[in-house]
């Protein structure tokens, strides 16, 4: 604390924020179980096989990156920092905070199909002409996918806090205090009634068919 006349002005202490392995092993599992489905469906023939094998490749390839991903998590190296000086991102330089306008926390977008409190992202957007590194990755800042970020978040930098140490709140509080920036909550939606009912109804009908194949 720095005392200023009968007042004391807290300093805020830098934030580490660092991936958090039990936050991304639900949905690498619900991943797993949509990949079995799929495979499952291609194998007996309850789908056409152009179609099964294109979905096999594709969730096969999610959960073999997710898993991969996964044991590269090292819980004790920081993907983010903030402090006095701005944002940073491991193998990229402190954005400062004179870079950035705003700090935004809401669901992953597209929010219509994700919007969900389990799927949080924290989004740094910059001012015009900043360029910002993009969000960590396993080693270095993702540079595939900027111009989805920008068009979806408005910005190339970004967090999924579902997935980290630390929650989104938190990491606007510390980018507020930190760096003064104002902070905008974009409201959450629930989980889609239908999307939870379309993902059962097409596992239940996989294994109704599968066991149809078996029996006869």
């Amino acid at each position: 604390m720095r005392a200023g006349g009968c007042h004391a002005a807290v300093v805020r202490a830098p934030l580490e924020v660092r991936w958090s392995r039990s936050k991304q092993v639900g949905p690498l599992v619900l991943l797993g179980v949509f990949f079995l489905a799929v495979l499952l469906a291609w194998v007996f023939h309850v789908v056409p096989g152009w179609l099964g094998a294109l979905d096999t490749v594709l969730f096969g390839g999610v959960v073999v990156y997710g898993l991969v991903s996964l044991r590269r998590i090292r819980p004790d190296v920081a993907v983010a920092r903030l402090d006095e000086e701005g944002v940073t991102v491991p193998g990229a330089r402190t954005v400062p905070w004179s870079d950035l306008r705003q700090v935004v926390v809401g669901p992953m977008r597209p929010a219509w199909f994700l919007g969900s409190r389990r799927l949080q992202v924290v989004s740094f957007l910059p001012h015009a002409g900043a360029d910002l590194p993009g969000p960590p990755g396993p080693v270095n800042p993702q540079r595939w996918g900027r111009g989805f970020r920008e068009r979806l978040y408005g910005t190339n930098l970004l967090l999924l806090s579902s997935a980290t140490s630390v929650d989104g709140r938190e990491i606007a509080q510390a980018a507020h205090e930190l760096g003064g920036l104002p902070v905008r909550h974009v409201p959450f939606h629930p989980v889609r009634r239908w999307l939870v009912v379309l993902g059962g109804a097409v596992v239940l009908g996989v294994a109704i068919a599968v066991v149809r194949r078996l029996v006869g």
